[in-house]
């Protein structure tokens, strides 16, 4: 009883979040919002130091509203959706296959509904990646569904190491090559054609 009423407590404060969330998005992206907000802070001399190195000053002058973007982009935001989509049913896969690979017995609608509990937690603090906490309420949603403890805290690890650690330096690299410049590029080309 007592572990239900916390998963749907759990389950309430993370939907009620994300709506907060959703709504201070779109107040805030509206342009005149933004242009006024942009003014206040110009008043501070720091922060004015840093939006006009930033170069934040631009966003005054988006004049259309979101919901008119959001009207106007409908493909690439059905496109955003479904990506999200897939990650999360990727995520859940590998959670499964990790939960599979210690032998433990926990159906694939409990790993999912743990998954998602974890992800509605592991948004709700500021810190990056939201470390210490995804971990942590990955491993206790994980034993609240049925799985042991040590089996919980391994499977969590592995999968942090493989969504969150191990893209990392993938990343890196990639990011390091974006670096480059662009003569660079038309070189190399050139002399892969020769």
């Amino acid at each position: 009883m007592r572990n239900t009423l916390l998963i749907n407590y759990t389950v309430i404060i993370g939907f009620v979040f994300y709506v907060v969330l959703t709504v201070v998005v779109l107040i805030s992206s509206n342009g005149r919002n933004i242009s006024f907000v942009m003014h206040k802070l110009e008043k501070v001399g720091f922060i004015k130091h840093f939006i006009e190195k930033a170069s934040l000053l631009s966003l005054q002058n988006e004049n259309e509203g979101t919901f008119k973007m959001l009207g106007r982009k409908k493909k690439a935001i059905s496109q955003a959706i479904i990506l999200q989509l897939v990650i999360i049913m990727s995520d859940g896969v590998t959670v499964f296959a990790l939960v599979k690979g210690f032998h433990v017995d926990v159906s694939f609608p409990m790993v999912a509904f743990g998954l998602l509990l974890s992800l509605v937690i592991g948004a709700l603090p500021l810190s990056p990646g939201s470390l210490i906490v995804y971990e942590s309420a990955m491993t206790y949603f994980s034993t609240r569904l049925g799985a042991p403890v040590h089996a919980a805290l391994i499977i969590t690890l592995l999968y942090r190491f493989l969504t969150f650690w191990l893209p990392i330096p993938i990343g890196l690299f990639l990011y390091r090559n974006l670096q480059r410049k662009d003569g660079e590029y038309p070189l190399k080309a050139n002399a892969t054609l020769k």
